[in-house]
């Protein structure tokens, strides 16, 4: 089978196990690239249904308000899971279906308004995307918003280098514990040079819309050393394949409403910025999914603020894969 996922740098295209993203994030489910993932191949009909009651099934029964939970970070999750029993009586791999399956409503549990009393059910009659959303959003979730919202969570499932990944893998390598792995990935992903960008990407973006010129904004900004959140990536070398489909996503969710700004800007942003950064740095950079990753959700009504923990929910599964496939190769510590 190929590779769990790849980037052509220079076409500017993402495959997960030699498949587009484009062609999977529009046409198929969560569990089903989930499945890809672990597996080298979408999976028949009776096989995906059999995925899905698995990883459904693995959810944890039971409700518990934010303030009765004594989690304050996202990188505590797979130890207090571990803790509680969550993972008892389980296999290594089943250990794994477990955290993706759990790691939304417990990424809830940390969040910074955990005070606020809500009580999260975590339900499991419902589809990975749904559940997802329903944790997140406080209105019913459209059926037009989940379609949108799965193909967000598989754009984020997986890329071939990133910093939470090095961590995992490093980790695994070293002491071949999962749960000890997906906390050191779970530690380097809620930084805000990795995926805490899409935070901060959104913040710009608000206090743009309030300056006079953009591109006065956007100087100040560079000269004063900060970066523009969202331009630039390690490996593109073209405009990230992800931020296309979201930009598009973006222009059809705003028009005709109050947000219609948003796409509007960006773009300015994209353009603008790429021009200052080349003129005054002497860097070429194109647009990548954190310039619209935060932009999306808030149209779906679902706070900015965690975007961070949606990338996680995301790429939990590409950790995922990537431990079952250092089981398989027998990548383990050395003894």
């Amino acid at each position: 089978m190929g590779p769990i996922s790849r980037i052509d740098q220079d076409e500017g295209l993402l495959y997960y196990r030699e498949k587009r993203i484009d062609s999977l994030a529009k046409e198929q489910s969560f569990e089903s690239c989930f499945f890809l993932l672990v597996n080298g191949s979408l999976p028949e009909e009776s096989e995906l249904e059999s995925f899905k009651t698995s990883l459904s099934g693995l959810r944890v029964r039971t409700s518990i308000r934010n303030t009765e939970s004594s989690l304050s970070h996202p990188k505590q999750i797979p130890k207090y899971m571990d803790r509680t029993g969550v993972f008892t009586g389980l296999q290594e791999d089943e250990k794994l279906y477990c955290f993706v399956s759990n790691l939304p409503y417990y990424l809830r549990l940390a969040s910074a308004d955990r005070n606020d009393g809500n009580q999260l059910l975590n339900d499991e009659h419902h589809t990975h995307a749904r559940s997802v959303y329903t944790l997140y959003s406080d209105r019913g979730i459209p059926e037009s918003d989940l379609r949108d919202f799965e193909t967000c969570l598989i754009l984020h499932m997986d890329d071939p280098d990133n910093p939470s990944l090095s961590a995992l893998m490093r980790s695994f390598r070293e002491n071949g514990n999962i749960v000890q792995a997906l906390s050191k990935a779970l530690a380097e992903h809620t930084g805000s040079l990795h995926h805490g960008a899409g935070h901060e990407a959104y913040k710009m973006l608000l206090h743009l819309q309030k300056s006079k010129s953009t591109e006065e904004a956007l100087r100040k900004r560079i000269d004063s050393g900060k970066r523009v959140h969202g331009l630039g990536h390690r490996i593109y070398q073209t405009t990230d394949p992800r931020a296309k489909i979201l930009a598009e996503m973006l222009d059809r969710r705003t028009e005709g409403t109050n947000q219609y700004w948003l796409p509007e800007l960006i773009t300015e942003v994209a353009e603008v910025g790429a021009e200052l950064l080349w003129e005054e740095k002497g860097i070429r950079v194109h647009p990548n999914v954190d310039l619209y990753n935060a932009a999306v959700y808030a149209t779906m009504e679902i706070a900015p603020r965690f975007n961070t923990d949606l990338f996680a929910v995301a790429r939990s599964a590409g950790w995922t894969a990537h431990l079952i496939e250092m089981h398989r190769n027998e990548l383990l510590p050395e003894s």
